[in-house]
């Protein structure tokens, strides 16, 4: 079954339903972390996150802007996770297109004028 590796967060393993013991699967774990940390480490490089931290007016300001800029990745790295892992447990089958798990979501889940509403959001962001 294809949906084996899914809820595997390192891509190396996956949890036997059965023996309910984690067991290897095809794809390549330590290539998924290290690539995972070098995504994340490359965040702080993001012109945005730069400009933000050379625009401030104090240094007794850089320890509490660390912590909200580094909270903010978090939170919004594990919310995609989640959105993720909603999308598989709640489509019956695979989605054509994975990425569009979050549009679907909205339509699936939300009046039409919120969906257009939060469909026009993700628009914006884009632009």
């Amino acid at each position: 079954d294809k949906s084996d590796g899914l809820l595997s967060v390192m891509g190396g393993t996956s949890l036997n339903a059965e023996t309910l013991a984690w067991e290897s699967t095809d794809a390549l774990g330590w290539v998924v972390i290290i690539s995972g940390l070098a995504w994340g480490l490359g965040y702080f490089g993001q012109p945005h996150i730069l400009s933000r931290y050379m625009g401030i007016t104090s240094v007794k300001h850089i320890r509490k802007a660390g912590i909200i800029s580094v909270s903010w990745a978090v939170s919004a790295m594990a919310l995609a996770v989640i959105v993720g892992f909603v999308g598989v447990a709640y489509f019956d089958t695979p989605l054509e297109n994975a990425e569009q798990v979050f549009p679907m979501l909205i339509e699936s889940l939300t009046h039409p004028l919120v969906a257009g509403v939060l469909l026009a959001a993700i628009l914006a962001a884009v632009m």
